[in-house]
């Protein structure tokens, strides 16, 4: 299962209106009037009184040559299911402002007969376009908006952490995530696959809010999360297929580093600098010569990747007493993760 997101929409085409000589719009052929229509590309989409699935009326693609491309689309509230007969060469794309909808998109072939397609938005605002390529003609039909505020939607899911070893300092994480539905909604944590349960350092397994304390290297990993009630399901972090459960993102991600509270000062440079001696780190990885006056409050003064485990220091022209400790950041820790 694969899904598309986009951030911003420029709209290029015509108004959603009837075809010349029909007096329905494109939304009241599909029965869909609860959303905003708008229809483009190389040749608009109009409404077909012919080609039915409900006996009603359809609307069907421009005509177009190879290469060339029409599109219609329709923007509307969530959470909301959109359930669709289709039938034709038709990609599906999806923009909702949470990039969670779920269900099938990229290029999809609805046959020669009709076909019903159903696709779920837990965004507060959606758009779903239905895009026609090339030669041949596509239609749609019978399409409905449908407001749901019970099934399950991941709305905002957990993000990566960053904790250490050696202290008591930043050595504990907390990942949560935050779901609409219907309550009473269950919570499922799993590490790298594994269900969690509460129990020594591990709290909140059954919440929306997983705790993780006395960090250890062992730690490090993704954390998913299925979020349920009796209406259905929402992952974050799963891989699935075809379009049974709302998939929202790839997990969240815990990098583990160490706190060396006491490094060895091995010897007085003559240039005024002292040598700090730790565990050799590995290649390319970061170490951080981090000061405090307090022992509470700690910022970092110097960092290194030369992959030594002696490091040459010279010590800040600040008043006061100083205290230094060092820290090792994960090998491999993405921007933005943790403290700087």
């Amino acid at each position: 299962m694969k899904y598309l997101c986009w951030r911003s929409l420029v709209v290029v085409g015509l108004l959603a209106g009837p075809r010349p000589g029909s007096a329905q719009t494109l939304g009241q052929a599909l029965n869909a009037t609860n959303g905003t229509w708008r229809t483009g590309g190389d040749a608009p989409w109009y409404v077909d009184t012919s080609t039915l699935h409900n006996g009603m009326g359809s609307i069907r693609s421009g005509t177009i040559a190879a290469g060339q491309q029409s599109w219609a689309e329709v923007g509307f509230s969530g959470p909301a299911h959109v359930n669709c007969a289709g039938r034709g060469n038709v990609s599906i794309v999806f923009n909702t402002d949470l990039c969670h909808a779920f269900g099938p998109s990229g290029g999809i072939t609805l046959g020669d007969s009709w076909s019903l397609q159903q696709l779920a938005f837990g965004g507060a605002s959606n758009v779903v376009r239905f895009t026609h390529n090339g030669t041949g003609t596509a239609w749609l039909d019978e399409l409905q908006i449908v407001p749901d505020t019970n099934t399950p939607f991941i709305v905002m899911p957990p993000n990566d952490q960053l904790a250490y070893t050696g202290d008591t300092t930043d050595n504990s994480a907390t990942f949560q995530v935050v779901a609409t539905g219907a309550q009473p909604l269950n919570y499922y944590w799993f590490k790298d696959g594994t269900l969690l349960q509460d129990g020594g350092r591990i709290s909140g397994s059954g919440t929306s809010t997983l705790q993780l304390g006395d960090i250890v290297t062992s730690d490090a990993g993704t954390y998913s999360v299925l979020v349920s009630n009796v209406w259905g399901t929402a992952l974050c972090g799963f891989a699935t297929q075809g379009n049974t459960f709302q998939q929202c993102g790839t997990g969240a991600r815990l990098f583990v580093g160490t706190i060396f509270v006491f490094p060895v000062i091995t010897g007085f440079l003559s240039n005024g600098q002292f040598q700090l001696q730790f565990p050799a780190p590995a290649a390319g990885q970061e170490t951080q010569v981090l000061a405090s006056t307090n022992l509470t409050d700690w910022g970092v003064v110097m960092t290194a990747t030369n992959g030594s485990n002696l490091l040459n220091f010279t010590e800040p022209v600040s008043p006061g007493n100083h205290f230094y400790r060092l820290r090792q950041q994960p090998v491999t820790t993405p921007a933005g993760v943790g403290d700087n």
